[in-house]
């Protein structure tokens, strides 16, 4: 959470008891008083129960009602990798793993079963995860059966005390596990050992990945994990939490009996930790790698990261954030020039393990411009290190800061639980402080706007980047012809820098509003109300269709959806390659009166996003943001419709940025597989094949800006969808002024067939590249389909029976893979089609194994041999994935425009759950007969 930090909770070895909290004044609106005394401490959010168990296990417990009837649930283990012995690597995350196949309660993958027939999905809701220092288990549960609340915390309760450790289970696990290290391998394994032994040099950090190694995996028996086990998973380095919908006595109480059965060992081992250690000598590392396609570079300077609970701390925070946004927005500006050495380029801070971080300043550079981009990033630093900053940079940086404070005590109660409990995880595993929303929304009233440019400016002179235990990393592209910097002339450039005369920075003009001249209002016009849909629908003057949804799903939010028919479908072959670049060009060169730095600069302290698109078949616009900036996101919508620029540096800048992106994007074997699939898939029809070098040559400014405006330039047939925290009231007068006035000429159109089809009959190819032993499987099928609700319905639950038969035979059974990917989508329009996609990497020395054995578990489905209890639970999952979104403006704007795109009745909406408990295992296997046809497919193989 925001600027949130630590507290060190007290222990006891007796009874149950709180973390002491610390009283705060009120004032006489109720608000806390922030005491003048910095050195004072933090007070405890007084709406978390923090509690502790005689055998020392910690609890945190608060209610909150966002989603509704729904339980975020951890259990946090405070050991991980770092603890493992030399013969034990990669023991903590086998361990993880064999937490959820079998436990006294749950033998087998009981535990996973229970739990999906609540509702919840393995990976979304049931999950882990192990790091070097915690292992974290994660679910989430409805809560109006109390049953599952119980289900669930019987579950950690098991994984805590009573697993079986059966040894079938270990051997099939042992594949699983296996089959995850493979993902790593190849470039990211090469990229972390070029880097990792210089970020943590002299810690253990290096040598304890907590993926492990091949060799340690392989043998891993479940005497290994037991001893493992019974070392660490202990009541006094555990905690559990809860944050959801519900009473919290009772969750108290549940957590009691379920708990406090875990006994402490009578002698237990001392849990160490370790810190990564300073360094006097700059430490530098480059990796080339035939496999890399882009260049980056990056500095590293570690500080210490330990946590204190002291108003001085908090104030700090604040300080440090407000130089950290003035060094990115010059870092911005300084590679928003075509001519700059790298593409992007930022700085901040971030966790490099106990009680340590890393203060980064990275960026993407330019091919064959990798010390140039290393000096013009310092430049940048040293400039502000040396001259400070100025009185409009720190109020820009401090708007932005402060519209996320706003934010953040805005939806206070509609924040998310899963968003609650990630702060609860951290109090107990770093002992960052929770003093509660409303106390940090106090202390950001009375800080921030007492920071001062000088005050900001002397932090960065002293402590920003300073250079001391630094760490300097370059992972560039290897090829014939491209010259990789040596270690000596990376440190050339740093010690070059130190002595460079630099320039304080420019002073900048006065930036203009966004709208110097708002327009006349024009007419609106009430179309109706719908009392099933709760919404309103407008006419406006100029023929756009304006439908509002207010909501109470949060305090300050406003999401909208904007839509026209036509996209690329319309635009001429030659005009396409400008038509998909139009929008990017766009950006980088602003609206109305101003460059895209400028218009930046006049969105500062503003929430509001607006995004342009022009796809396929609609071109249209979304976003959204704060009800308190209603004014500016309606005049950002105007603009984009009546004020574009389209400027030749941004044309360059986009142009020499795509050159970047693919001048090696061959040398990547997944964008070689993936190119190659598109290819096939689409038969080479360049509007639906991935870009390569040769399309930069289409690229035309004039072009662009020509479609563009051609695309938005006639509002008439545009439908603006928006939902959120609104009253129809508020919004007329800004629809009235800047939407009703929008150009138009009357144009209705619809989109076209592009012709466009996908490879008729059965295509298999074999794609070779890398030389990581992975291999990548690929198996569409696809077709034409008959569009309806019911179809797409039925052909959403066949996916979902699809996806967990394969996940079962292919992951659980063969221990062949990590996870399978099933995916299935419809494309709406001229010509409808559908595709059923099936992804999943495994041991090249499996494929033919798993690839029979995925046609197996296919042949299954279109035998109906889907349980009644399997079309149950995956019915109940589909009801609370709904149950959840439904609460969600996003969803409402998304899912309306949605359904007015493809021509159909909004009010089918409300019909899913009689959609859903009308799916069955007959209307499932037709479906899959029809789709996963043998006859009709492509199948795309990677190997290395």
């Amino acid at each position: 959470m925001t600027a949130a930090r630590a507290l060190v909770l007290l222990i006891t070895a007796c009874a149950p008891k709180q973390a002491t909290v610390v009283p705060w004044a009120v004032g006489a609106d109720g608000a806390p008083i922030v005491p003048d005394d910095l050195e004072a401490p933090f007070p405890v959010d007084p709406g978390v129960k923090i509690g502790h168990l005689p055998n020392g296990l910690t609890y945190y417990i608060e209610p909150n009602e966002r989603p509704a009837r729904r339980a975020e649930l951890r259990m946090v283990v405070k050991v991980g990798s770092i603890v493992e012995e030399e013969n034990q690597r990669g023991i903590a995350h086998f361990l993880e793993h064999m937490a959820f196949n079998g436990s006294y309660h749950f033998p087998g993958n009981d535990a996973i079963i229970a739990i999906e027939a609540t509702g919840a999905r393995f990976g979304a809701h049931v999950n882990a995860s192990t790091g070097f220092d915690e292992t974290i288990y994660q679910l989430q549960v409805p809560t109006d059966d109390p049953r599952d609340l119980q289900l669930a915390l019987r579950i950690f309760a098991d994984q805590a005390g009573a697993l079986l450790f059966d040894p079938d289970e270990c051997a099939r696990e042992v594949g699983v596990v296996t089959e995850e290290w493979r993902l790593d391998q190849g470039l990211p394994a090469r990229v972390q050992a070029a880097t990792f032994p210089y970020l943590f040099h002299g810690s253990r950090y290096v040598d304890r990945l907590p993926i492990g190694t091949a060799d340690a995996v392989a043998p891993f028996d479940c005497e290994q994990a037991r001893r493992f086990w019974e070392d660490w998973y202990r009541p006094d380095l555990m905690a559990v939490m809860a944050v959801g919908d519900f009473d919290p006595a009772k969750v108290e109480k549940l957590i009691t009996e379920l708990f406090s059965p875990l006994q402490a060992p009578p002698t237990p081992r001392e849990r160490p930790w370790f810190r990564t250690p300073d360094h006097d000598e700059l430490l530098v590392t480059v990796l080339a790698d035939p496999e890399i396609t882009d260049s980056g570079i990056a500095l590293f300077d570690k500080v210490d990261d330990v946590e204190e609970n002291r108003h001085a701390a908090y104030r700090q925070l604040f300080v440090e954030q407000l130089a950290w946004g003035v060094l990115n927005e010059r870092l911005a500006i300084r590679g928003h020039d075509p001519g700059a050495p790298y593409t992007g380029a930022g700085a901040g801070e971030s966790s490099l393990g106990y009680e340590r971080a890393a203060q980064a300043l990275s960026g993407q550079a330019r091919e064959g411009r990798e010390l140039e981009a290393l000096e013009a990033m310092l430049v940048e630093v040293e400039r502000l290190r040396r001259h400070g900053v100025t009185q409009a940079e720190v109020d820009r940086a401090r708007a932005e800061a402060w519209i996320g404070m706003q934010d953040y005590y805005d939806e206070q109660q509609t924040t998310d639980s899963d968003v609650l409990i990630a702060e609860h995880v951290r109090v107990f595993t770093t002992n960052e402080p929770m003093p509660s929303v409303v106390y940090e929304f106090a202390m950001a009233q009375k800080y921030l706007p007492t920071i001062t440019p000088a005050e900001v400016g002397a932090w960065a002179a002293s402590s920003m980047l300073t250079g001391k235990s630094r760490v300097a990393t370059l992972l560039m592209p290897q090829k014939p012809g491209l010259a990789v910097p040596t270690e000596a002339e990376l440190r050339a450039v740093i010690d070059r820098v130190k002595g460079m005369d630099i320039a304080p920075p420019e002073a900048a003009g006065e930036v203009k509003p966004l709208m110097s001249s708002p327009p006349a209002p024009g007419t609106v016009t009430d179309a109706g109300k719908d009392p099933e849909l709760g919404t309103t629908t407008w006419r406006l003057g100029n023929g756009v269709t304006v439908i509002l949804k207010p909501t109470d799903f949060q305090v300050d939010e406003i999401v909208f959806e904007a839509f026209s028919p036509g996209g690329t479908s319309v635009v001429a072959d030659a005009d396409y390659v400008p038509a998909l670049t139009a929008v990017d060009i766009l950006l980088r060169s602003g609206l109305g009166e101003h460059d895209a730095i400028s218009l930046s600069q006049a969105l500062a302290g503003k929430d509001v996003q607006v995004s342009p698109y022009i796809g396929t078949q609609f071109e249209g616009v979304a976003g959204g943001g704060s009800r308190r900036d209603m004014e500016a996101l309606f005049q950002l919508l105007h603009l984009m419709f009546t004020a574009p620029r389209f400027e030749q540096r941004a044309f360059d800048l986009e142009r020499s940025s795509r050159e970047e992106d693919l001048r090696n994007r061959s040398s990547n074997p997944a964008a070689l597989l993936w190119d190659t699939y598109s290819e096939l898939l689409w038969q080479g029809n360049p509007h639906y094949t991935n870009w390569k070098l040769s399309d930069l040559d289409a690229m035309d400014l004039a072009r662009s800006e020509a479609v563009y405006k051609q695309r938005f330039g006639d509002a008439t047939d545009f439908t603006f969808v928006f939902t959120g925290s609104f009253t129809p009231e508020e919004l007329r007068p800004l629809a009235a002024r800047y939407l009703a006035t929008l150009p138009a000429q009357g144009r209705v159109e619809a989109a076209k067939d592009d012709g466009a089809r996908m490879v008729p009959g059965v295509v298999r190819r074999v794609v070779t590249a890398g030389g990581t032993p992975r291999a990548h499987v690929v198996l569409t099928f696809h077709g034409s389909f008959e569009s309806t609700w019911e179809s797409r319905n039925t052909l959403s639950g066949m996916r979902e029976v699809l996806q967990s038969a394969l996940q079962e035979v292919l992951r659980e059974e063969k221990g062949g893979t990590y996870g399978v990917s099933v995916d299935a989508s419809t494309q709406e329009g001229p010509y409808p089609t559908y595709k059923v996609d099936i992804d999943f990497e495994c041991d090249p020395g499996r494929v033919e194994e798993l690839v029979d054995a995925t046609w197996g578990v296919i042949a299954k489905v279109k035998q109906n041999t889907a349980t009644r209890e399997g079309i149950s639970i995956m019915q109940e999952q589909r009801r609370r994935d709904r149950e959840t979104a439904s609460r969600t403006n996003s969803f409402w704007a998304d899912t309306i425009a949605d359904t007015l795109m493809r021509g159909e009745d909004p009010h089918d909406l409300l019909g899913f759950e009689a959609r859903n408990r009308a799916i069955t295992g007959e209307a499932m296997r037709m479906m899959a007969v029809r789709v996963l046809s043998e006859q009709q497919y492509l199948m795309v193989i990677q190997r290395p």
